[in-house]
């Protein structure tokens, strides 16, 4: 009894996945196709599928304020990603968990282009 319950504990640990990860339902691979246009990396783990968004929003905590100075200091940028946990009901549903996660900072753009929204950006060569 000893070796099979180590037995079950060295699948789980070795990478065995759920059954629905092999062949997850209509609605789930659609959700996921969704987000994954949507700007969202998914990737499996044991028993879930885990999405992260892939451009996070910036958000400022609120300054820091000395009166008796009479200044303010700005704090540093904050960065957050949704992020969901999908699973499937034995129906076939997905089972969505939603996450806000603060993530680091993104990569800071190359000089020239600061300007350019990413979605505007022009992907042809230039020469």
């Amino acid at each position: 009894m000893r070796s099979l319950s180590l037995a079950l504990v060295a699948m789980s640990l070795g990478g065995c996945s759920a059954a629905w990860l092999q062949e997850p339902s209509e609605s789930v691979k659609s959700l996921v196709h969704d987000l994954t246009l949507q700007g969202f990396t998914c990737s499996a783990s044991a028993s879930s599928i885990n999405c992260l968004q892939d451009i996070p929003y910036k958000s400022y905590p609120p300054s820091k304020c000395d009166a008796d100075a009479g200044v303010c200091v700005r704090q540093a940028a904050q960065y957050y990603s949704n992020a969901y946990v999908i699973r499937q009901t034995p129906a076939g549903r997905p089972h969505i968990q939603h996450q806000l996660v603060q993530v680091p900072p993104p990569p800071e753009p190359k000089k020239g282009d600061e300007d350019v929204p990413r979605d505007k950006a022009d992907p042809s060569p230039r020469g």
